[in-house]
């Protein structure tokens, strides 16, 4: 809510473990893709320590961002 703002509704809590293996939308449109080409994956590079716990992946601009 704080990014938001009150009006935003919070649904369902969860550990983020709970999406792994799930298949999301793509958020912005610019790539055609037959079937599913967006999943959650687990990784163990990825934690808290150094930001959110959140890495995206896109092979085609550098190992990851």
């Amino acid at each position: 809510q704080s990014v938001l703002g009150k009006e935003a509704e919070i649904v369902e809590e969860f550990k983020g473990e709970k999406l792994l293996n799930m298949e999301y939308e793509q958020l912005l449109p610019f790539i055609k893709t037959k079937g599913s080409a967006f999943h959650v994956y687990g990784a163990d590079f990825v934690s808290t320590q150094e930001g959110t716990g959140i890495v995206h992946i896109a092979p085609a601009f550098g190992e990851d961002d």
